[in-house]
């Protein structure tokens, strides 16, 4: 007699590449099958999801009646993003109590009054009436689902992970050139908007260019506007592009800077780390924690604080290439810190058990 797979509904208001790295390996090491939906046509970067791996299937929101596919399928687990969408909540009163109902936040606890308003008896009462459990990326996140009241053992961790197996192919691929030759080269990946705070790494590095003699360049790449970049030929802005090109530019790059004003997680650092970027983070960035070690593989400066970002550029322009290339080994030794193969485990594992 056949096995029966597993079936998991995963709903996010927008599915990402590295999601779908993580559908991948549930399916393929667990054989598992998955239904991905999205309530969003709309991505914050431009990503269309698809997957040539069997079993996984993507579906949008409004085109079909989710309720009635969700008892169609007939899940083991259903994992939501967050808990604003009301279809989303309702499918999750609809199978409490029959199969774990799985909370994915990526929220980081910073005991601002809007969030100890959330963390009130009221709400926390809503929370459990629709989710068994919650599973975050990391300990900033852990300590945001512990103050809604959940035990330590209703939180999984390692929600999101990266390809690993590409970027430490982009790491070892690249250490023996950088062992002749470190690049020098600031490197941002992400959104040009706001929050994501580049305006600040331009108007810090054109302070560096302006107070300090060095040969390095910084390489923006990401979809958007920018302003700052005229007159400096030491920046270079490129859109986003395929995970091949992207692989490549990593592979040419020295530091990884992520300047952001809100950061829950960073996937991007997570990637850089694993292809062995130190890393330059701005210290509100959620998954410091676990892929940086200060000193050890790079350094946070203050957010939104231009000195601070200018000193962390200056100091990196100062340390000898060898010193680079030691943190650059230690990068990726921590960028292995959560896998695929974890964070599907940690998925599957909430059907187990």
């Amino acid at each position: 007699m056949e096995n029966r797979k597993t079936k998991i509904v995963f709903m996010y208001e927008e599915i990402t590449g590295y999601m779908i790295t993580l559908f991948e390996q549930i399916c393929k090491e667990h054989d598992a099958k998955i239904w991905a939906i999205r309530s969003s046509s709309r991505g914050l970067t431009p990503f269309t999801p698809s997957s040539s791996v069997g079993g996984l299937e993507f579906l949008r929101q409004g085109a079909i009646d989710l309720c009635l596919l969700t008892k169609e399928i007939g899940p083991d687990l259903i994992c939501i993003s967050g808990w604003r969408n009301a279809e989303y909540l309702r499918v999750a009163r609809m199978f409490k109590g029959r199969i774990p109902i799985v909370c994915m936040s990526d929220n980081v606890w910073g005991g601002s009054g809007r969030q100890r308003v959330l963390t009130t008896w009221p709400f926390r009462l809503l929370i459990r009436h629709h989710f068994d459990k919650f599973i975050v990326p990391g300990p900033l996140q852990f300590a945001y689902a512990r103050q809604l009241g959940y035990e330590t053992k209703d939180i999984l961790m390692n929600l999101y992970t990266c390809d690993t197996d590409m970027f430490n192919l982009v790491y070892y691929s690249s250490i023996e050139t950088k062992k002749k030759k470190f690049p020098h080269v600031f490197l941002y990946i992400g959104r040009f908007s706001p929050e994501k705070g580049c305006d600040l790494l331009i108007e810090a590095f054109n302070d560096l260019c302006r107070l300090h003699q060095h040969d390095w360049r910084l390489i923006l790449i990401g979809n958007g506007a920018l302003s700052g970049i005229e007159n400096n030929n030491k920046i270079v802005v490129k859109q986003f592009m395929s995970k091949k090109e992207l692989g490549k530019e990593i592979a040419g790059a020295g530091v990884f800077c992520m300047p952001s004003v809100k950061e829950n997680w960073g996937v991007a650092i997570h990637e850089a780390a694993v292809s062995g970027l130190p890393l330059l983070l701005s210290d509100v960035c959620g998954s410091a924690p676990v892929f940086l070690i200060p000193g050890l593989n790079g350094r946070l400066f203050r957010t939104s604080s231009r000195e601070s970002l200018l000193s962390g550029l200056a100091e990196f322009i100062g340390i000898t290439d060898v010193e680079l290339l030691e943190m650059s080994k230690n990068s990726n030794l921590l960028g292995q810190r959560i896998t695929p193969k974890l964070s599907a485990a940690s998925i599957i594992s909430m059907v187990l058990h």
